[in-house]
This record gives structure tokens, sequence and C-alpha cells, in this order.
């Protein structure tokens, strides 16, 4: 997947912002923009069709498919087996002609997988400021800078997707949480290391696809090292809304976020409802999700449930889009949430949970209805 141009980029938020609404020509509605997934491939950077036309074809796709996957290609299997630490299936992906490459080392130790790291150092990769930085090698990485100092400020691009990367940006994404805290007192001396000689404490990057990427947003999304976030917060870093969300384990899998991160992140100043009005909130990414812990964490620390985002839509309509279950929305609403709102198409959350087929969910909404009705 190539990087969309920075050009295409401002020319699609300029097109986006000349329109409130767009017609989705398999419905045929003309709805407002925030129904529409973001697209690279169009003039305005939004999807042909909106997203409950997407989710419906979607769900037919799915129903239509064999019930037995097809083998995914190598290269997935060799990402899949790096992320998880997987050194029998990475050693059987190598015999059968995979070559080892020194950022293998950096993506695994943003897992915590040391073995495997080390595993492929002694097998002959590359060793180099960025896998010194990945391991937390202090004395490596110390006698390195002292003969080459400019390679603390060296920035590379690597497949899939990763422009501009610096070796603080890779030091601040290894997670150390599981091998004790020398190790993570480690890492907050390999980020005082290449700051001292001459590492960009803002640097941004590209990881993955995704912009904007700085050392700070790595500590925040894979590290788990409170020590880390704060000495970046006191040596320049800049916090962003961004930085919350990757605390919040938004951009993770499986969603687990580090809440001691996140407080520290809301006492430096961010806002708990986001910086910018309109936008999505973390409590309506975190209901749209169905993170149910992290939405009980953003209401007891003072989240707005019934707050405006994209699409006048709330927490109760991004829950009811995409949840299975009305566990989320049953907290939504315990806490304040009005069922009643309307969004900037005239959708209260029942008729959302029955666009995208939620069953469950408007099974529990008009039942919770008759009760309150009695």
């Amino acid at each position: 997947m190539r990087p969309v141009a920075v050009e295409t980029i401002v020319r699609q938020t300029a097109a986006r912002d000349m329109i409130e609404r767009k017609s989705c020509p398999v419905c045929g509605k003309k709805l407002s923009v925030a129904a529409f997934n973001d697209s690279a491939q169009t003039a305005d950077g939004l999807a042909r069709i909106c997203r409950v036309c997407t989710n419906v074809r979607r769900r037919q796709r799915d129903r239509g498919r064999r019930q037995v996957r097809e083998p995914v290609g190598t290269p997935a299997k060799l990402a899949k087996a790096i992320r998880q630490g997987d050194i029998k299936a990475v050693n059987k992906l190598v015999r059968d002609g995979a070559k080892p490459n020194w950022d293998w080392v950096c993506e695994t130790m943003r897992g915590g997988h040391l073995h495997l790291a080390e595993v492929l150092l002694k097998s002959g990769v590359e060793r180099n400021v960025f896998t010194m930085a990945a391991i937390a090698d202090v004395a490596g990485l110390t006698r390195r800078l002292c003969r080459r100092p400019k390679e603390a400020q060296r920035a590379i691009n690597r497949p899939p997707n990763c422009i501009a990367m610096t070796p603080l940006h890779v030091g601040c994404g290894s997670d150390w949480r599981s091998h004790g805290r020398d190790r993570l007192t480690a890492q907050v001396r390999v980020a005082e290391i290449l700051s001292d000689h001459g590492a960009q404490m803002n640097a941004t990057a590209r990881y993955r696809g995704m912009d904007d990427v700085t050392p700070l947003f790595s500590a925040c999304w894979t590290s788990g090292n409170l020590a880390l976030v704060r000495w970046l917060l006191d040596h320049g870093a800049r916090a962003t809304d961004r930085d919350f969300w990757a605390a919040l384990g938004h951009f993770q899998r499986h969603g687990k976020g580090v809440n001691d991160i996140a407080e520290v992140l809301l006492a430096w100043g961010l806002r708990i409802d986001g910086s910018v009005p309109g936008d999505r909130t973390p409590l309506q990414g975190s209901a749209h999700m169905g993170g149910h812990q992290t939405v009980a964490w953003l209401i007891e620390h003072g989240a707005n449930v019934n707050a405006r985002g994209p699409g006048g839509r709330t927490a109760a309509h991004f829950a009811a889009e995409r949840n299975t279950g009305p566990r989320t929305l049953s907290l939504l609403v315990e806490s304040g949430a009005d069922l009643s709102t309307r969004d900037d198409d005239g959708l209260t959350p029942l008729d959302i949970a029955k666009l995208n087929e939620k069953v469950r969910i408007v099974v529990w909404i008009k039942r919770r209805a008759r009760v309150k009705a009695r």
C-alpha cells in the first residue's frame, strides 16, 4: 500500500469541507458526510457508498464465504509470527526461504519478545542503532554513538509503509513490562542517550500507514512504560489527543489500554472529551469498539456520554452501530446517555441498530422502552 501524497490529502480535505451531505448510490439517501467511511481512492476522500450499505454488503459476503479460510501468504504469516514472538514459526519460515532482517528485531520487541529478538541477533542479522535501541542495549548504544553521534538522528524507510522512523521511535515502542523494572529503566536511559546525541523529541513518522507518529505516541501505544512517558513529557514531547487514544488502546488489535499513562496525559492537560469540538471523542471511539472497561474508565473520569461527534452522533449511536450485544450501551444509558437523541440524519440509536442488523441491541432498546413506559 503506497502512502497517500500530502497534496492528495489537502485536496480531499478541501473537497470534504465544501460538502455537508452526500448521496449514496445504493440506498439513494442523501446523508451527512459522517455516514461515509474515509477513502484514499476518491476525490472527496469519502467512500462511494454509505457505511450502512457497506456493512450490509460485508455481511452478505461473509455469509457466502466457506467456513474454512484460505491460508494466508508468507508475508502475513511472518508478520504474525514476529508480532507474537513465535520462534518455531519464524524458524520454519526462514527455512522456507524468508530472509531475516534487522527490522524483525524492532518489530518483535514491540510485543516484548526478547527471546526471539536475541535469536534473530545470534542468527547474524545486522546490529545497528535501531536494534540497539529496540533491545535497550545501553552499553552498545553508548559506544556506537560516541563514534557516530549523527546516527541518533537517522530516519529510515522500511516496508510495510514505514517512513522516516528514527531510533527514538523504535526505542520508545518496545514493551519491557514482562521483563522487570531494570529493563524499563534501561528503556528510559536509551531515550536519554539518543536525546543527548540530537534525536528529535517530536519527530514525526509514518508507521504502517499511520501518519504523524511521534516517539511519545510509540511509548503510549505499546511500551506501557509510565516512567518513559513522563520523561518524554518532561523533556519537550508535545502530547496530543492521539497519544491519549493510543494509551487507551484504541489502535491495538484488542484495545488493551494503559490507564496510568492515560491519567498522566490528562494531568498534563489533555481533555477527556478531546480538544476539537465535533470530532469523535475517546468515549465514542471506545463505545464503537465495544471496549466496555475503557468506556467505564472514561465515564468515571468525567467523559460526556451525550457529547455530539461527527454527524451529530453520540456514544450511544456508535455503540448501536457496531456492537453485537447491549453491554456497552447499557453502561452508557446507566450513566445518563439519551436514547432519544437523533443524529444529523434524524436517526436514533435504535434506528442505527436496525439499519446495521444488531438484533440483540434492537431487542434490548425496545424492551427497555416497554419497561420504562409502565
